[in-house]
């Protein structure tokens, strides 16, 4: 399970992959919700998916949220982000994304925050990871983190295709490629 936390600004998202299907089964994004009501909420998508190991943001406000929730029956990994961290975690998505290796709902806030999400390139040749102004990337982070979690059973399925065939990763069409895939099978529930 993945979890981005917010409270007002942003949306609070949570992002549940089967790790064996590599399918996103569970997609929840809300906003203004006091913590006490969020941190029920993770513990009874947690338990409803069998106790699932929860990877929180725990940068910030998800700090204390974190805490909390470790006192709780809910088995958390938590995230402290960094620009090393989001890169390794957005980088991670984006392989899975291209080479086809999760399935994502076609659901609109999630597509139009994977098709805007973008990376810029620092004067000290960095590369940062996030929303334009305005947009959100919450879904992108919580879906992120979920990925994250399944990153062992991805490794396996990424060396099986790479012995099948060349894997050619082209992260300038990210977008362009998602639009088309989820156009491509807009009839199925997932993408």
């Amino acid at each position: 399970i993945g979890v981005d936390l917010a409270k007002t600004v942003d949306f609070t998202v949570i992002a549940v992959i089967d790790n064996v299907t590599r399918e996103v089964v569970y997609l929840e994004r809300f906003q203004d919700v006091m913590w006490s009501a969020q941190k029920l909420r993770v513990q009874t998508i947690a338990a409803l998916y069998n106790n699932a190991l929860c990877y929180i943001d725990a940068t910030g406000v998800g700090d204390p949220i974190v805490e909390d929730l470790s006192t709780s029956s809910v088995s958390i990994e938590p995230i402290k982000f960094n620009n090393t961290i989001k890169c390794s975690l957005v980088n991670q998505l984006v392989i899975a994304i291209e080479q086809r290796l999760i399935k994502i709902p076609n659901v609109d806030y999630l597509i139009e925050e994977l098709e805007s999400f973008e990376y810029q390139l620092t004067e000290r040749g960095n590369i940062t990871y996030s929303a334009p102004p305005g947009k959100h990337d919450d879904a992108v982070i919580a879906l992120s983190l979920a990925v994250w979690g399944i990153r062992h059973q991805l490794k396996e399925t990424q060396a099986m295709v790479a012995d099948i065939v060349e894997v050619d990763v082209d992260r300038q069409g990210y977008g362009e490629r998602l639009t088309t895939w989820a156009e491509d099978e807009e009839d199925n529930d997932f993408n």
